[in-house]
């Protein structure tokens, strides 16, 4: 994919100068705003497409942020502090919202994507948060209107003085809680966090190396809700050419020599989430090319934790 994708989904518009609006349109001029959360996908074979991006966010005039790389996957996170409103308008936003679709679009065909980047916005009459949500290649930006909450002033960087948030009843407070918690669960199922906090354990996830048996060994650990996979070199891993023409002679099957030579030319290989009945959850591909180069090298790929997950294989293909 190219960073010049599909036009992007629009922010919701600016209020008007005086009075309000319904929906997600607060009434009077923008104060300050703010980003928190985290944008995480599968990193683009192309390098130069993550810079590209970052300097787009950066030109759109609407944030700042910076971009870091593990692995197969890559982090975008963005400067926390509270921004002024000054001059921004529709246009910087939707320039915005364009930087973060080249991103997301850039990803490889199949590569999972991750969003709980949001953005609040206080402006004279309510606070708008914008939740920019990443799906099958796709940036979806969803917003709603908010009370001002007293938290939020302490955020301005001009530290002006807003009018105070408006009572809510009881009845109101109740309701409002009701929807938030009923947000908050549908947020949690559609973006993972429920597998990440449910999913079984690294310990308990049964490890099988399949047609490596003895190329390659792997050790699992956990980190934030993904399962952390480093790979490093077996008993009988080939260290000469007369070393890997006897493990292709001796090759029971195919699958067997075609690990033998993805081993000896460090190609691609994936490691697979499984259920107990064998059934591909997800796949990340790792290459073992710094394994022929340096027998110190460890390649690591990171999996998100799944509901139904029992073992992490090693394999030649994804699986699906």
């Amino acid at each position: 994919m190219s960073l010049d994708g599909a036009t992007p989904p629009a922010l919701p518009p600016d209020p008007p100068a005086h009075g309000g609006a319904p929906g997600t349109t607060p009434g009077g001029a923008l104060q300050f705003y703010w980003f928190d959360g985290i944008l995480e996908g599968a990193r683009p074979a192309d390098e130069d497409t993550l810079h590209e991006a970052v300097r787009r966010l950066r030109d759109s005039g609407f944030g700042l942020g910076e971009v870091t790389t593990d692995g197969g996957r890559f982090t975008l996170l963005l400067d926390d502090a509270a921004i002024a409103g000054g001059e921004v308008g529709n246009a910087q936003r939707e320039a915005f919202v364009g930087a973060l679709q080249s991103l997301v679009g850039a990803m490889p065909d199949g590569g999972s994507c991750e969003s709980t980047l949001r953005c609040t916005e206080v402006f004279e009459g309510g606070t708008r948060e914008s939740l920019f949500a990443a799906s099958g290649g796709e940036v979806r930006v969803a917003a709603r209107l908010r009370p001002h909450a007293s938290q939020d002033f302490d955020r301005d960087p001009a530290r002006r003085t807003i009018a105070p948030p408006v009572a809510l009843s009881r009845r109101g407070l109740l309701l409002l809680g009701l929807l938030f918690l009923t947000a908050i669960g549908l947020w949690s199922w559609r973006s993972g966090y429920l597998d990440r906090l449910f999913g079984a354990s690294a310990e308990s996830l049964a490890v099988e190396v399949g047609p490596f048996d003895g190329l390659l060994t792997i050790s699992v650990s956990s980190s934030w809700g993904k399962y952390v996979v480093e790979i490093s070199r077996g008993d009988k891993y080939p260290a000469t050419p007369a070393d890997v023409q006897g493990l292709l002679d001796g090759a029971a099957d195919l699958e067997a020599r075609s690990a033998v030579s993805a081993v000896a030319n460090g190609d691609k290989i994936w490691v697979r989430l499984e259920t107990a009945e064998g059934k591909v959850l997800s796949a990340e591909p790792v290459e073992l090319r710094s394994l022929v180069a340096d027998e110190d090298k460890r390649p690591t790929v990171k999996l998100d934790g799944l509901i139904g997950a029992t073992s992490l294989r090693l394999a030649i293909d994804s699986g699906k």
